[in-house]
């Protein structure tokens, strides 16, 4: 009986591997089952665009360079199935994220279980499956971080041999996790103080022993800041490129262009701090991450030290929790994608509280209800699209078929004008690029200077119709940015009404809500 037991449990799967072949499928029915968000068009079209222009210089993009620089040749890996490849993307980051999270656990003395079960918890957020499942650029510097701990594990370890490696390891990846998005400079930030925490060794034992410490310490912050400024490279490159567009892209725009929009739709009070609270608290409750935040400060108030085995590592968790939360509540206003920088840090420190000592019962009952609660919204997604046969990559490449169709049959050439680049991207048409930004850049391009708009490739309501007409596009799509919800100003009704009023032909879509306006045949083409 002892040898088919022993036996047994040799063929069984390892923990490791059952756990992220779950994640695994659980993030692919994710992919497939979440509904598009307009917010993904402008990283789609980043991504595509990239392929064949300069970022920045030929198109502006309102982001960090790295993600549309590294996915841009994804785009053409499987043609008709570009949306399905850069959400399949996002999904690989949220893996990795995970398996970062484990790693770090296991690298400071926790537990198999105790690390499955965190890094559980943390997949069953609600901000983790959305940022895994959508085309944002949030999953790419997600995961960045949780290596970046993970190597900063190694670094603290008591026993390593070259923690300067771990230093310039995680300040690599904390320097290109900013490289792919802005808000997790506060984290990057926050790494920076503990390099010459690298050695913990005991200081006892004479002169000797406290200069190899310091020199060690001081060749650990040497490494990480190397490391960093490595990371921070595209957008180095970005700036000698086109300094005026990035300049713009990473702090003209978002210092005034949401709150115009916020303001032109009657929501300015999202932008209030007490409103920010309120909608963040509520994003966190979509899930066990306000559990885990409760769980882990009550357990650091009650006790005097961090952690017996890695003090460092546990005041540099609590450090990048704090630099978490705000990153998420800076911008205004807040959604629930600002909290991924909040999370790794989060559940790698609620894995080392509980490999210490027993949760509390009120503290395990919320981590569980939490994660019922964020695997709800899991299983609305998918029962939605099963009920439905809405599979959003699915509907999308169709959408994009039957506009590629069309528009060859009516023999068009020549550039689509869109606020909607996810129906156009897998047409064979090229996008104007005039239109990289998405709504986001478009709504607000108005408050913009009209000569800084030329220089930056964008147009805006007001010009619309004069920009159009000096180099008219051979289609114009329409049809998803009507309002609705808490929306009142309607973006797509200019590009509708100049289409209506230069006599391009209406094509309803039978596959989605596309409206495609034609250019009418004999109309000069588009030389792009």
């Amino acid at each position: 009986m002892g040898r088919r037991t022993t036996a047994r449990a040799r063929r069984a799967p390892p923990l490791e591997t059952m756990l992220f072949a779950g994640l695994a499928l659980g993030l692919g029915m994710l992919v497939f089952a979440t509904p598009f968000n307009h917010d993904e068009d402008q990283y789609l079209a980043a991504s595509v665009l990239a392929a064949k222009a300069r970022l920045y210089r030929d198109f502006l993009y309102v982001q960090t360079p790295l993600q549309p620089e590294l996915t841009a040749p994804l785009t053409g890996f499987a043609p008709g199935w570009t949306y399905l490849v850069l959400r399949l993307f996002s999904a690989a980051c949220g893996l990795a994220t995970l398996a970062g999270v484990w790693l770090a656990q296991r690298r400071l003395g926790v537990g198999r279980s105790t690390a499955a079960a965190s890094t559980l918890l943390m997949a069953s957020c609600y901000t983790f499956q959305y940022c895994a499942s959508v085309v944002r650029n949030d999953a790419l510097p997600m995961a960045l971080l949780a290596w970046a701990i993970a190597a900063a594990a190694f670094a603290l370890r008591q026993n390593a041999r070259w923690p300067w490696l771990g230093w310039g390891s995680c300040g690599l990846l904390l320097g290109a996790a900013v490289s792919a998005k802005l808000s997790f400079a506060p984290l990057l930030a926050a790494a920076a103080l503990y390099p010459l925490l690298a050695s913990q060794g005991e200081k006892r034992g004479g002169d000797l022993i406290r200069i190899e410490v310091a020199i060690l310490a001081r060749s650990s912050a040497l490494s990480f800041g190397v490391g960093a400024l490595a990371g921070l490279a595209p957008i180095a490159l970005a700036w000698a490129r086109a300094p005026e567009a990035l300049r713009f892209a990473l702090v003209g725009f978002w210092a005034d262009g949401p709150r115009r929009w916020y303001v032109a739709n009657g929501l300015e009070h999202r932008m209030e701090p007490g409103s920010k609270l309120l909608y963040g608290l509520g994003d966190l409750l979509l899930g066990p991450a306000l559990a885990a935040l409760a769980v882990v400060l009550f357990r650091r108030l009650r006790s005097s030290r961090p952690h017996a085995t890695a003090p460092a590592m546990a005041g540099l968790l609590d450090l990048m929790i704090l630099a978490g939360l705000l990153a998420a509540f800076a911008p205004s206003p807040t959604y629930k994608q600002y909290f991924a920088p909040l999370l790794p840090p989060l559940f790698v420190r609620l894995g080392v509280t509980a490999s210490q000592a027993r949760l509390p019962v009120w503290g395990r009952s919320l981590l569980a209800l939490g994660a019922v609660t964020g695997l709800v919204m899991f299983a609305m997604w998918v029962g939605e699209a099963a009920r439905t046969g809405r599979w959003a990559p699915i509907v999308i490449a169709r959408q994009n078929r039957w506009i590629g169709d069309t528009l060859r049959q009516a023999h068009a050439s020549g550039a689509i004008a869109t606020l909607s680049a996810h129906a156009v991207l897998d047409s064979g048409y090229p996008l104007d690029r005039r239109f990289g930004g998405g709504a986001m850049v478009y709504r607000s391009a108005d408050g913009v200077d009209a000569a800084l708009r030329r220089r930056l490739h964008i147009t805006s309501p007001a010009s619309l119709a004069a920009d159009l007409d000096a180099t008219p596009p051979a289609a114009i799509v329409t049809g998803f940015e009507d309002g609705g919800g808490d929306t009142r100003v309607r973006l797509d009704v200019p590009l509708r009404a100049y289409a209506l009023s230069r006599g391009y032909v209406l094509h309803r879509s039978p596959a989605g809500a596309a409206e495609l306006y034609v250019r009418p045949e004999g109309a000069a083409p588009v030389v792009r």
